[in-house]
This record gives structure tokens, C-alpha cells and sequence, in this order.
């Protein structure tokens, strides 16, 4: 099925009203740690993903938001007959996290949303990034560290902002620590976006004692 749906786009709408009306539906009280990634074998398939945090409102006005921008642009795409969301757009809720550079770093209660589609469907990295891109004007936005944006433009300079107080703290209590000098544990992207000099600019560490770090 995905693999016909990646090959032949325009079959993207026929098989997913088919799979909407004749897949079973039902409500299901479980465990949290079985709720977090709900998806039957979603494992077993090769996905592409992008995902952002961002704050919720009261009346989730916010939330409301995020969800039509990912619809207008589905719709959009659409009307050029082009389909390259054929899998899952989901939110979840949960506390704020009181993690350094966890994208739910914050006050009050967070939505994640994401879109899902076949690894290596056509037009993806176009249209993953024209949702992004609205989900990034979104109160405190963030994007999911483990999930696809470094392909979207000027994400670079996005998360610089987003992070910069965090980021500055971070880089304060690496340098103060001397963690992992060599940096084995970072790539290329994360040398420019948490070490490099765009990173450094935005955050410029202040002098942090070791007692303090620790």
C-alpha cells in the first residue's frame, strides 16, 4: 500500500478514504507507556517525520491553529495534485519539562504535532517544510530533536533563538565541565547548530563555576 501510494501519488486520496471507512475504529484506555506510540507496527515501516512542541493555550486556540495550518497545506498540495502526506498527522499533550533543551521546556502544558509520511515519498522535504515553517510562528515552537528539520529553511538560525537562554546555560556548563572535548558525541549538524559559531553568537556563555554545574 505505501509503496503503490509513493509511486502513484494521485492514489494517495482512494486508499486513504478506504482505510478511514473500513479500518476498525475504537476507543482504548491503556498504559501510558503503550499510548506514547499507539500505531500498530509503525516500527516495521520506514517513515519520514517532522515534529514540533509548542504551548498550549487554555482553549487550545493554539492547538487549533497548528492543526488547520498542516490542513490548508495538505489542501494546497492537493490542488496541484500532489500528495505527499500519506500516512498519519497526530498531536499529543503533555507537562512541560524542566529539561535543559527539551523542546517542552517551559510553563503550563505542551502539544506535539507531527506529520508522517513513506520514507522517500516525492515532494515531502517541500511540503514538510511549508507546514513547518507556519509551525514555527507558534508560541514557544520548537522542533522534536529526534524527528526531521534540518532540511528547513533558516531552521538553523530558529533554534538559536528558540534556545537561546537554554543554550547559553548549556554551553556554560559543557565548557565549565570540559565534557566530551573531542565532541565523539556530535555530528556535523550539531557541531553547527549547538557548538558553532551562529550557536556561540546567540548564546556567549557566561563564566560558570564547576560547584555551579554540578
Amino acid at each position: 500500500e505505501q509503496a503503490v501510494m509513493r509511486t502513484w501519488p494521485k492514489t494517495v486520496p482512494t486508499i486513504a478514504a478506504f482505510n478511514y471507512r473500513w479500518f476498525p475504529h475504537h476507543n482504548r484506555v491503556t498504559d501510558v507507556v503503550e499510548v506514547v506510540h499507539w500505531r500498530d507496527a509503525i516500527e516495521m515501516l520506514r517513515v519520514s517525520c517532522v515534529e514540533f512542541a509548542f504551548q498550549l493555550d487554555a482553549d487550545f486556540a493554539t492547538f487549533q491553529r497548528a492543526w488547520q495550518d498542516a490542513l490548508d497545506v495538505i489542501d494546497d498540495f492537493a490542488t496541484q495534485g500532489r500528495y505527499p502526506f500519506n500516512m498519519t498527522l497526530n498531536a499529543r499533550f503533555i507537562k512541560s519539562s524542566d529539561c535543559l533543551l527539551a523542546p517542552a521546556l517551559g510553563p503550563g502544558h505542551v502539544c506535539y504535532i507531527e506529520i508522517l509520511s513513506s520514507a522517500e515519498t516525492p515532494h515531502w522535504q517541500e511540503f514538510a517544510s511549508a507546514i513547518a515553517l507556519r509551525w514555527m510562528k507558534l508560541p514557544g515552537a520548537r522542533p522534536h530533536w529526534a524527528k526531521e528539520w534540518e532540511f528547513i529553511p533558516g531552521i538553523e538560525a530558529f533554534i538559536g533563538r528558540a534556545y537561546a537562554a537554554q543554550l547559553k546555560q548549556f554551553l556554560a556548563i559543557h565548557e565549565a565541565l570540559g565534557v566530551d572535548p573531542e565532541r565523539r558525541f556530535s555530528n556535523a549538524l550539531l557541531d553547527r547548530v549547538i557548538f558553532g559559531k551562529a550557536a556561540h553568537a546567540v548564546a556567549q556563555p557566561p563564566p560558570i563555576s564547576l560547584e555551579m554545574a554540578r
